[in-house]
């Protein structure tokens, strides 16, 4: 429902035809409208990471911790440049 409320051009849709809609009636409870994701989501894509990133950067010989050292602070730094960037909506 998050990209179903803008237009291309990331304008927000705010017609009655759209508030009446049941995608945009779903939204209407969510803390975190307007925003790129929130924080729930950013660990839920750390956590499907997982399984492909442990396996391939213990192949290139990373250790547990040094993986975890890398991809925590990255997937943080993702989240909020990607929180920074996304236009306003409200």
């Amino acid at each position: 429902e998050h990209h179903a409320e803008t237009y291309d051009d990331m304008s927000l849709k705010n017609d009655e035809r759209w508030r009446a809609n049941k995608a945009s009636q779903s939204l209407d409870d969510d803390y975190y409208r307007g925003t790129a994701f929130h924080w729930s989501a950013t660990l839920i894509m750390t956590v499907q990471m997982l399984p492909s990133v442990l396996p391939t950067y213990a192949l290139m010989g990373w250790s547990l911790p040094e993986t975890f050292a890398i991809l925590l602070p990255s997937m943080l730094l993702h989240a909020v440049v990607w929180n920074a960037i996304h236009p306003p909506m409200h």
